[in-house]
C-alpha cells in the first residue's frame, strides 16, 4: 500500500512530508525527508501452524513421505528430509510461534533429470494460506504450467495473491523452490536454506 503525501516513492521505503509551511505573500515550502528501514516481509502464519498443516497433508501429497520434525535447528529454522529425494525448511522470524519469513524445498535427482513435486509445491503454498483451496487454484494455473519447462538459473512464478515461487538450479542434481511473500525477491541464503 503507498500513501501519497506530497511526492513519495512508492515501494522504496522512503517518504516524503507534506509541505510544512506556506504564507500567502511569499511561498515557502520545506520539505523533510525520513527513510526507516521497513521489517522484512513475513507470511501471516507461523513456522508451527506451517508445519502443522503439511505434516496433515504430507500421506496425501507426497508417496512415502516422513513427517517433518518440530524441532528446531541450527540457525533457527525448522523441517528435515520428507523423502530420500525432497527436503523441507521453514524459517521464521525468531520462534516456531512467530511469522515464517521463508520456506525452501529441495529437490534431487541425478543427470539434470528431477521429478518435481507439485502436489507437494502446492501443499507448502496452502500450508501458508491456512489449508486455502484458492491457493492449491491459482498454483495449478499460475505455476503448474511453468514448472515443467524452466530454463533459467532462477524462475520466479507469482501465484497472484498468495506468494511468489523462485525455482533455483543449484546444480545439475539439486534444484530449490523458495516461497516468499508477493514481491519479496528471496534472499540469495534462503536457497540454501538447511543445507
Amino acid at each position: 500500500m503507498c500513501l501519497l503525501l506530497g511526492a513519495t516513492a512508492c515501494g522504496s521505503g522512503e517518504q516524503q512530508a507534506a509541505p510544512s509551511s506556506s504564507s500567502s505573500a511569499s511561498t515557502t515550502t520545506s520539505t523533510t525527508t525520513t527513510t526507516t528501514a521497513a521489517p522484512a516481509a513475513t507470511f501471516n502464519a507461523s513456522a508451527n501452524d506451517v508445519i502443522t498443516a503439511l505434516n496433515m497433508q504430507l500421506p496425501l501429497i507426497h508417496e512415502g513421505a516422513q513427517q517433518l520434525p518440530t524441532t528446531v535447528q541450527a540457525g533457527g529454522i525448522f523441517g528435515g528430509r520428507v523423502s530420500s529425494d525432497v527436503e523441507v525448511f521453514v524459517k521464521p522470524q525468531t520462534s516456531a510461534f512467530t511469522k515464517v519469513h521463508a520456506v525452501t524445498v529441495h529437490v534431487t535427482g541425478s543427470g539434470g533429470a528431477f521429478r518435481t513435486p507439485a502436489r507437494l509445491l502446492s501443499g507448502v503454498g496452502t500450508s501458508l494460506h491456512q489449508l486455502s483451496p484458492e491457493a492449491a487454484d491459482r498454483f495449478r494455473t499460475d505455476a503448474l504450467p511453468k514448472l515443467s519447462s524452466i530454463t533459467q538459473t532462477r524462475t520466479t512464478m507469482t501465484i497472484k495473491g498468495f506468494y511468489d515461487l523462485t525455482a533455483v538450479v543449484r546444480d545439475s542434481s539439486s534444484l530449490a523452490f523458495v516461497f516468499t511473500p508477493v514481491g519479496v525477491t528471496p534472499l540469495s541464503s534462503y536457497d540454501t536454506l538447511g543445507k
